[in-house]
Order: C-alpha cells, then structure tokens, then sequence
C-alpha cells in the first residue's frame, strides 16, 4: 500500500470512487486548483487500484476524506488524514487544520486528532462541527531518521519548498569553518519546542551540513523495516579516571520581537581541568558546535540573513539542540550534537548532526577526510549501510559514486551534500547530511544517516593520521 500524489487524470476516478457524496467544488475546477498548487489531493493506492483518497486546500481545510467501502477499517482514512496535516504545513505553512465534520464522522476526526471548537452548525441542508488539529512545527516530519511509518506522499509541484532549498543553499553554500565539515542534519522524535514556534537554522556550520534536514514534504517515502541509527543507540567509550570534568551548559532564550519568533533550548558540554591547559580552546569548539544556527541566524547575523528575514510574514527562529558524548579518553573528545531548527520560518523544518572529535591536547579538530580514505570501496560500503538502514533513502539510492567521494574529501557538494564523523566505543561511524530533491522535482527529503563501522570494518580504510594511533593507545 502506497499514499501518493493523486495525477490529475485520477481525479475523474476519484470523484467517482466516492459516488453521490456532496463536493464543494467541481472536477473543472479541481483540476484548476491542483494545477495551481491551491489544494493537495493523497490518494491510497495499491499497485495502481485506488482505494481511497483525501483532499485539503492550501487553506488548510480537509475538504474529502474517502476509502472505498471494502477497505474500511485497515486505518487507511488516518493515514490519508495524517498525510494531508504533514502537507500543508510543508507545503503551505499551515499549522491548523480544519474540517467540517459530518457528526457521524466526529468519532473518526477525534481519533485523527480533532478537536471540536465551535457547537454543531448548518449551512442550507449540511449539518456540521468544526473541528481543528493544531500541528506543531515540532512535529512536521523531515524524511530520514524517525519517519518510520511513513507512506510518503509524492507532490508534483512542492514549488515553495523547491524556493526553500534554493534559499537554503545559498545559506548552506558558505563553508564558514571546519564546522561546515563535521555536521549533519536530523529530527528527534521528542521535541521541547513549543508548537506554535519553531525555529531558524542556527550555525554557520549548520548551514554548512546540518541545514540539509529534509525538504519538507514526505515524499514517496515507504515504510521502513530496519531501524535507523540514532544518537541514543550509540555505545559510548568514556574511559576510567579522567583528570578532567564535563559539566553542561545551556542557552535558552524564548521570546516574541513583532513579526519574528525566537525559540531556542540549547546544551553542549563544557570540560573543566585539562591538564593541557587547554580548557577555553576546547571550550569554545564545543559551544561554537551548539551554538551555530543561532549565533547565524539570530545573535550575530550577516546582512544577507537580516535581509531574508525582513522578507519573511513571520519570521521564526527556533533551535533545540542535544548532544551525546560518544568518546571521552585524556586525549581524545568526541561529542554528536542533534540540532532540530527551523531555517526563518514554519515551513523551513530542519534537522542537523554537527560532530566534533578533538584532540585535547592541542585543540585541534580531526576531519572526516583526515582520517577515512573514501575510495571507491569505501563508498560503496556507505551506500550498502545507508540502504540498510533506509532502503527508500532518495539520496542513497540516486546520488552517484562521485559525489560521495567528493564529500568524503571534505567537499559540501551542491551546498546540500556533505559527511562527517564521530567515535564510538568499538569503532566509528559516517554521518551523511542531505537536502536531496530529485531532478524532476518530485522525491524530496532532508535529513541525516548515520552509519556505524567497527574496528574491524573501518581498518582498511584508515589513514596515516595520528588519531588512530591516539585511539590504539587507549586499547
């Protein structure tokens, strides 16, 4: 079973799928709107049997929700619901959702999560209670990590977030530092961020790998059958008797200044007693990693980002950032910080993984590039992970070998493409950022994978670099 894009010759098959059923507006003038982008039709197919369909305006108004009689009851109609939600906040920056429910239809709506806002109404002969669903910009679903249930819905003309990613590239493009060559983007289930603020993409960094969360809209994506690595899962190495503390630091700032929103929960740890001396330089890496969307974005912007967001009707900046500690030795950190942002409005939904592996005694940060030898054999072990991992990854699949292996020399190809790394108890692990839209336009998707390798695995692909003689040490 499959939730796609309904193309225009099946919205005469559609109609008549649902037979005398009360439609506000004809198929001329379907077929007129859906050219125009001003509704958004999902249908459930099965091979290409239709068996349901669902529509909503860029209003944000569910104006048709149908499943064919026989297939009642397998949670099509929700799927269908929940898929129109996720696009029009995508698609049209709409965070509420409305309907007209029929009062035999209330029971469904309530369990697609509708609320009742007003008494039962008539309008001519139609009986009626509005009811609404508030989407949290928090919960509009990058493609990537966490999307599991996802059917995907393939829209053919997600022209604002083509713009957005034009946008965003340009942002993503300026490789501000070593950052821009150690971060990645991707969504975290749980999110703090208040649901009628979200936020901006912070770092100049960020924009450098993070910022290539997902599109925006849930394209196509199939459900997955393997489960995704994620920071929780990682197996940390932190060895015994550190002549140093960690402590955490957070940001936290909420607040609302005319037209722009400013949402940000940010933590990052903070070392204290290194015996290099080495405390502020340290210190200031790991902060800088946490704090790069919104140093960019809000606390020290370029004219080009104050002009962009003079030009936005709300201007929203939010980040919320976690961070694990994944390697902790007396020479080596490694930190993954998860930072889920909002790139200067609603719509602008991102999600990013900055890593940060530095060597305490001189401060210096070690880059993917450093340390992996991305020859071709390498490349085709990370794309046979990733697909393990996202066997619909658009990215995985469509990307050629080139551009991997201009990524693992520490290039941002396209200013939307880019890898970095992290250290973990028994190995290493590959993380890859993407801001993937396919050439025709229609499979888009933002988000980042992370591939973990053992010791064993990463061997013939290690440099000469001293990181791994650091590490040796330590076993």
């Amino acid at each position: 079973m499959e939730i796609r894009n309904i193309e225009s010759t099946d919205i005469a098959r559609a109609l008549q799928m649902a037979g005398n059923v009360r439609m506000e507006y004809s198929q001329e003038q379907l077929l007129q709107m859906a050219a125009k982008g001003q509704v958004t039709i999902a249908g459930c197919y099965a091979g290409s049997e239709l068996l349901g369909w669902a529509m909503a305006d860029d209003r944000g108004r569910i104006l048709m929700v149908y499943v064919a009689e026989a297939h009642r009851g397998h949670k099509m109609g929700t799927a269908l619901i929940d898929m129109l939600c996720q696009a029009c906040s995508q698609r049209y920056s709409v965070l509420r959702i409305t309907v007209e429910a029929a009062p035999g239809m209330t029971g469904f709506f309530k369990h697609c999560g509708f609320t009742a806002y007003a008494e039962e109404q008539t309008r001519g002969e139609a009986v009626y209670i509005p009811m609404e669903r508030m989407i949290s910009p928090s919960q509009v679903k990058p493609q990537g990590k966490k999307n599991r249930l996802a059917l995907g819905l393939i829209i053919g003309a997600v022209v604002a977030a083509i713009v957005l990613l034009a946008v965003c590239g340009v942002f993503l493009g300026r490789k501000v530092a070593a950052e821009i060559q150690a971060d990645k983007a991707k969504k975290t289930t749980e999110s703090s961020l208040p649901s009628k603020d979200a936020g901006s993409r912070p770092d100049d960094d960020a924009q450098d790998e993070e910022d290539y969360g997902n599109d925006g809209s849930d394209d196509g994506q199939k459900e997955a059958t393997v489960d995704e690595v994620e920071l929780e899962d990682i197996e940390a190495y932190v060895a015994e008797n550190l002549p140093y503390e960690v402590a955490e630091e957070t940001y936290e700032e909420e607040k609302k200044e005319g037209k722009s929103n400013i949402n940000f929960h940010i933590s990052y740890p903070q070392v204290h007693g290194l015996s290099s001396g080495k405390d502020a330089e340290v210190n200031q890496i790991l902060k800088d990693a946490a704090m790069a969307n919104a140093n960019r974005f809000y606390l020290v912007p370029d004219e080009d980002i104050k002009a962009y967001a003079k030009e936005q009707q709300e201007a929203y900046l939010a980040s919320e950032v976690k961070y694990k500690i994944t390697y902790m030795d007396a020479g080596l950190l490694s930190v993954a910080y998860d930072d889920h942002y909002f790139a200067g409005n609603y719509a602008a939904e991102y999600s990013a993984l900055r890593t940060r592996v530095i060597n305490l005694d001189t401060a210096e940060e070690y880059q993917v590039e450093d340390v992996v030898d991305g020859n071709d054999a390498f490349v085709k072990s990370l794309r046979e992970k990733m697909l393990a991992q996202v066997p619909d990854s658009y990215p995985a699949k469509e990307l050629s070998d080139a551009y991997f292996k201009r990524m693992m020399e520490g290039e941002i190809v396209d200013n939307r493409y880019l890898t970095n790394f992290l250290l973990e108890k028994d190995g290493l692990a590959i993380g890859f950022t993407f801001a993937f839209r396919s050439e025709d336009g229609d499979r888009l998707s933002r988000g980042w994978i992370l591939s973990e390798y053992s010791g064993a695995e990463i061997r013939p692909y290690m440099t000469g670099n001293e990181l791994w003689n650091l590490i040796e040490s330590d076993n």
